[in-house]
């Protein structure tokens, strides 16, 4: 009986043995061998051309994912604009490395140039870096100097210092019977305008319509002019009599200005807080993160409709469009 339990705690003896022996080597010879990889310092590709990061990144053995285009100024055509993970921050090699790329200059949307005056054109051109071109004289039932034709519809996406051709009108033919044409529509939008401002201020009506139809002359949208009214209302609203400015002094004296250059200034910020918010969706997709759970349908067809991602990627991050 003895020679039985000294059998069995030797043999009890040698498992244990056995099995604190094959754990230390596992834990500190095949885990470390598994787990660790040799790691990296990320290098800066921000400003140099996607092809020349790509071979960077390939050198290092990190696995470049490219992203966009975006439009950024600052960059040319085909650099890369923003880097994750950062310079600097020392990461395993193979890992993935998102390169946003640059669409160059934003294009341009074409503004409606039909029924104003060539001056008009050109303020309205050159204020969102286009020029006019070639202008050509054609007979129209719309008054003499007016704009009958331009070369590129409204919307049209044009680049940076490009020229728009057009025509003017030099007066209807003689005989010819003039037709109802957008003047009106113009009257409205100004008489609307004009209903907005604080009722108690009004004062020149006719003074303030003119100086109304010549902004939107100038290129001026109707609904930018109608916000920076509601919003001089609202900034004015506890202003004593003393303060506040008669309407045809705030139209004759611009003070509108400040309002439409806020309003263009939220907009370009809304414009790129939502692109960078796309690219961390896309950021997401690429990655097929747990993160993809909470991105929407909505923002699923606005990721689709600007080619930021394809269907495939859509599909592959378990997502439906």
């Amino acid at each position: 009986m003895k020679k039985l339990t000294k059998k069995i705690l030797l043999i009890a003896t040698i498992i244990l043995v056995l099995f604190v022996s094959f754990f230390l080597v596992f834990d500190m010879v095949i885990m470390p061998s598994m787990v660790e990889a040799p790691e990296v310092k990320m290098p800066n590709v921000v400003g140099i051309d996607k092809e020349e990061a790509k071979i960077i990144l390939n050198d290092l053995s990190l696995t470049p994912i490219e992203v966009g285009p975006r439009y950024d100024s600052r960059f040319k055509e085909g650099e890369v604009i923003f880097q994750k993970p950062y310079e600097g921050v020392v990461v395993k090699k193979n890992r993935r490395v998102y390169i946003h790329i640059s669409g160059g200059e934003p294009l341009i949307q074409m503004p409606q140039l039909v029924n104003k005056t060539l001056r008009a054109a050109e303020v309205s051109l050159g204020n969102i870096g286009l020029f006019v071109g070639r202008v050509e004289e054609s007979r129209s039932e719309l008054p003499n100097g007016t704009i009958v034709e331009q070369e590129f519809d409204f919307g049209y996406k044009l680049e940076k210092g490009d020229s728009v051709d057009l025509k003017i009108s030099i007066g209807p033919q003689i005989g010819m019977v003039r037709v109802p044409n957008l003047i009106a529509k113009s009257e409205k939008e100004a008489e609307k305008i004009l209903a907005a401002y604080p009722p108690d201020r009004l004062r020149g009506k006719a003074a303030c319509l003119a100086q109304i139809e010549d902004a939107m002359k100038e290129g001026i949208a109707p609904e930018d002019l109608l916000q920076a009214v509601h919003a001089y209302a609202t900034d004015s609203a506890s202003f004593s009599r003393s303060k506040v400015c008669f309407s045809d002094n705030w139209f004759q004296a611009r003070r509108w200005l400040p309002y439409v250059a806020k309003h263009a200034e939220d907009r370009e910020r809304a414009a790129a807080l939502q692109a960078d918010h796309h690219a961390r969706l896309v950021c997401w997709i690429s990655d097929r993160s747990p993160m993809c759970k909470h991105i929407t349908a909505p923002q699923v067809t606005a990721l689709l409709a600007s080619k930021l991602v394809t269907q495939a990627q859509i599909q592959a991050a378990g997502l439906r469009s």
